[in-house]
């Protein structure tokens, strides 16, 4: 038996699909995308996760981006949404809603430098 190549794109994910969720998703309210294994979940504020059908690159590009930061290969995180931040040996970012983030090391110093912008006139400290 032989297989038949079919010129047509195989997508697991639907971009109009995303881009409209997204437009009926209140942004503030959205602490992070996460990817896990081969499937992509938006975190909210109250701790529910929602399945969205595309990868983090596509998410990442119909974000705003002075709101939403990408934080190594798994995580896009709301930046609004950042609660404390520790620079130590293993960076973490903690969410508002206590989840924790590691930053892998080729992002600390823009995660750094996101934190003392966002926090310049502000108590919060960047330990």
């Amino acid at each position: 038996m032989e297989l038949e190549l079919v010129d047509a794109p195989v997508f697991r994910y639907n971009v109009k699909e995303v881009y409209l969720t997204l437009l009926h998703t209140n942004i503030e309210r959205i602490q992070f995308f996460e990817a896990v294994d081969s499937d992509t979940y938006m975190v909210m504020s109250d701790g529910t996760r929602t399945i969205v059908n595309a990868p983090l690159y596509e998410i990442e590009e119909l974000l705003p981006a002075n709101s939403f930061f990408r934080c190594g290969w798994s995580h896009i995180i709301n930046i609004s949404r950042i609660n404390r931040c520790y620079m130590f040996n293993d960076a973490t970012i903690i969410m508002d809603c206590g989840e924790e983030i590691l930053v892998p090391r080729f992002q600390r110093r823009a995660v750094r430098d996101i934190m003392e912008k966002l926090y310049s006139n502000q108590d919060r400290k960047i330990g």
